[in-house]
């Protein structure tokens, strides 16, 4: 009834009358508010209600909530504990490596130098020993030498006397 009354009025155009259904049509020309037993009702349902609510799904899903942000943060705390963990002994193990490999590199130095040393005095007793077989070959070659010499410069002389000899031999003939 009031919708009808609201677009009558807007069809002839009248603007006290307008305003009355409009007032009508929202409900602010009604009468005061009634308090009566059934608010009092509703509001105790309402209470009851938000109570029941409260403790039966809102309460322990909170509680769930909360658990669940407690475990998660506890894993982000100990997910950063073992992030920071893992830096200090990655930091660790990068100076024991460093450490480690200036140790192989110090004991590497050390016995190419001892080969070294080691390869010079074999080279050395090698050289020594081959010289002085060298020096004695060479005496013993010498003596060989000497005495083939005399032998050579005596069988010459006997040589030269036979043909002497038989040079002159033949000749006092």
């Amino acid at each position: 009834m009031g919708g009808s009354l609201f677009w009558r009025v807007l069809r002839e155009s009248n603007l006290d009358a307008a305003m009355i259904a409009v007032q009508a049509f929202l409900g602010l020309g009604s009468p005061a508010l009634d308090l009566d037993v059934t608010l009092l009702i509703q509001t105790a349902l309402f209470v009851l209600l938000f109570v029941v609510v409260n403790y039966v799904l809102v309460k322990p899903y909170l509680k769930a909530r909360d658990g669940r942000e407690a475990l998660t943060v506890g894993a982000r705390e100990e997910s950063k504990a073992l992030d920071a963990e893992s830096l200090a002994l990655d930091a660790v193990y990068a100076s024991s490596r460093q450490l480690a490999l200036g140790e192989v590199e110090a004991s590497r130095r050390k016995v190419i130098a001892q080969a070294k040393e080691e390869a010079q005095a074999i080279i050395d007793e090698s050289r020594a020993r081959v010289g002085a077989e060298l020096k004695a070959k060479s005496e013993r070659d010498l003596q060989d030498i000497h005495a083939a010499r005399k032998e050579s410069a005596q069988t010459v002389k006997l040589l030269g006397a036979e043909i002497c000899q038989k040079l002159c031999g033949e000749s006092g003939r």
